[in-house]
């Protein structure tokens, strides 16, 4: 014992000094918060920006040479780069002549955008059963992101969503070039895409709002949510003699989806249905929908628990699977309709019943648990179809994907009516 406290004493400290300054002398890199250390591989001896100068995107390597982006790489990281064509550059204006004008900071915006920040080949996207969630270097300074409990606010930055069908590369469920296009480097990994990706500008309701094909949905919303307030309020000031405002237990999805600057994004998607979706169920305009919601049950108090019954409207029943899975047609809890939301930004390429079908989109110990709520197929023209699970109405065709700052909506050709759930 006498030994082995001589050795803790005097050796031990000795060993612990000879390790530290060992480390000091050692010149080690000091990498910045993105990306990932790359591996070992004595197969590949070209950086990103020798693969990009081999590479036919000869346009897209312009740009990047201008940017400040490829030195900024140069830190023992590695990256994914989507570089487009020639073909699709030229076709949005960028020119060679264009790039070489451009402010620096927007071709840095050009590039950080079509840059994700971790490595992703072929291989690893062949791997998966679902679209990799790739985030690209481009910001946007006036949102942030809630990244899990301990870093509540993280700055925002733009998505690209990376899957293979059939060996062609799918970048937000769209076909963007040939899977086998890619190269890869010592940094990272390059695939050549044949179309440019559109830039969101706006969140949900901001992109619902400025098209018309959405106008009646966005107006029934508005409109059943001013009548059961209109009713909630004044079952109030008949029983208490005053007026709360809007009811809390609703949900308010024109005034939650709106995005405003500062706003902590929550990424989602949405299944958005056309005017003609609502001509198709037999409602030529916003007004014939609210006469069909006087049908509902009337909204009563009820003395026993101090307040309003939880009534809806037939078309709440009906949107809610359009606004978010149905999950306001579940019954209350002390933890609230649907507890424990877990993620939900699917692309069409991810709409399938072997991947989603049994899918927990809510998971929150001691309650039911809430699975994705859909059925999906695909016609004879390999158009995604979806129906609410166990529903026998016609159901509807995605006939196209917008991309948002908040997720995908998906536009719907039919209204996603319920099981035994009639509509006249």
């Amino acid at each position: 014992m006498k030994h082995m406290n001589t050795f803790i004493k005097r050796i031990l400290p000795i060993a612990i000094l000879a390790l530290l300054f060992s480390g000091c002398q050692k010149t080690e890199f000091m990498p910045p918060a993105e990306g990932e250390k790359i591996p070992y591989n004595t197969g590949v001896n070209k950086d990103l920006n020798a693969v990009l100068s081999e590479s036919p995107s000869k346009i897209f390597y312009a740009a990047w040479q201008r940017s400040t982006i490829a030195d900024a790489l140069k830190t023992g990281m590695q990256y994914t780069v989507l570089a487009p064509s020639d073909a699709a550059m030229q076709g949005a204006g960028y020119t060679a002549a264009a790039i070489s004008n451009m402010a620096v900071n927007d071709v840095d915006s050009l590039v950080a955008f079509y840059t994700i920040s971790n490595k992703v080949t072929k291989a690893d996207l062949l791997l998966r059963n679902s679209n990799f969630e790739g985030m690209s270097l481009h910001t946007r300074a006036d949102l942030s992101v809630q990244d899990g409990v301990s870093v509540p606010n993280t700055p925002y930055h733009y998505r690209h969503y990376l899957g293979i069908d059939n060996d062609k590369l799918m970048i937000n469920g769209l076909i963007s070039g040939d899977a086998n296009s890619g190269a890869e480097a010592t940094n990272g990994y390059v695939f050549q895409i044949d179309r440019m990706i559109a830039i969101p500008t706006r969140g949900f309701m901001g992109v619902l709002e400025a098209d018309a094909r959405f106008s009646m949905f966005v107006e029934v919303q508005r409109r059943a949510d001013e009548e059961h307030n209109k009713v909630y309020n004044a079952l109030y000031m008949e029983n208490y003699g005053f007026e709360p405002g809007d009811d809390y237990n609703r949900k308010y999805y024109p005034n939650i989806l709106n995005l405003v600057p500062g706003q902590v994004v929550s990424f989602q998607m949405l299944f958005a249905p056309t005017n003609d979706a609502f001509k198709a169920a037999g409602f030529n305009s916003v007004e014939e929908v609210l006469e069909w919601n006087k049908r509902a049950t009337p909204m009563i108090f009820d003395w026993n628990i101090g307040s309003t019954t939880d009534a809806g409207f037939p078309s709440d029943t009906v949107l809610n699977y359009h606004w978010e899975f149905g999950r306001e047609n579940q019954p209350y809890t002390n933890q609230g309709k649907a507890p424990g939301g877990r993620p939900t930004t699917f692309y069409a390429n991810d709409l399938r019943d072997d991947l989603l079908g049994n899918y927990l989109i809510n998971y929150y110990p001691g309650y039911v648990n809430y699975h994705m709520p859909y059925t999906f197929s695909k016609n004879g023209s390999g158009q995604v179809q979806m129906q609410v699970k166990g529903s026998t109405a016609a159901p509807a065709t995605i006939l196209e994907t917008i991309n948002t700052l908040t997720g995908p909506i998906h536009v719907v050709d039919r209204l996603l009516i319920p099981k035994d759930f009639k509509m006249k």
